[in-house]
């Protein structure tokens, strides 16, 4: 959410902003919470979809693999990094 830009910042705590309609009443606010979602995670964290779930997202770099479901307004992370062992050690 942001601020009204005709709305000036004061230090007046008696003030407070009033939401028009509430946010988890609007039909369009899965589609944002998602779009916003995938807009963070495709261009701050270079995640990729899945194609065949669109909740799926991945990121993968070598050994280590980064995995996230989103289902509703919840996320599962998961982490899996690969360590080779050589000649039996490790």
């Amino acid at each position: 959410m942001k601020q009204p830009p005709s709305v000036e910042i004061t230090n007046d705590r008696s003030k407070v902003l009033r939401l028009l309609h509430p946010l988890y009443g609007l039909k369009q606010l899965a589609h944002h919470w998602y779009h916003q979602l995938w807009s963070v995670l495709r261009d701050r964290l270079h995640m990729q979809r899945c194609e065949v779930d669109q909740a799926i997202y991945f990121f993968r770099d070598g050994d280590q693999l980064i995995i996230i479901i989103a289902h509703i307004d919840d996320l599962t992370i998961m982490i899996h990094d690969i360590i080779k062992s050589f000649d039996g050690q490790g």
